[in-house]
């Protein structure tokens, strides 16, 4: 299944944001409300890290062939244009 390398993704992801977290608050501005940034900061993260995951994860699905009833129906789509 493509969850696999789509959760190993997001939780690598969120773990180097825990990891850089003190060099990204660094660069906070003092004019606006460090809960505000922070807030703003950890929902764009995670975000973020949701839409890569999900592309990897569908680009993996997409790559492994033999898995579910989608990649037999390439297999012969392909075979058929092949004729």
């Amino acid at each position: 299944m493509a969850l696999g390398p789509a959760l190993v993704l997001v939780v690598a992801t969120l773990a180097s944001a825990v990891n850089r977290w003190p060099t990204i608050i660094a660069g906070f501005s003092t004019a606006q409300p460090y809960a505000l940034q922070r807030t703003i900061l950890a929902i764009f993260l995670a975000i973020g890290a949701l839409v890569v995951a999900a592309i990897m994860g569908l680009l993996t699905g997409l790559t492994r062939p033999g898995f579910g009833a989608a990649a037999g129906t390439a297999v012969r789509r392909l075979s058929w244009a092949a004729d």
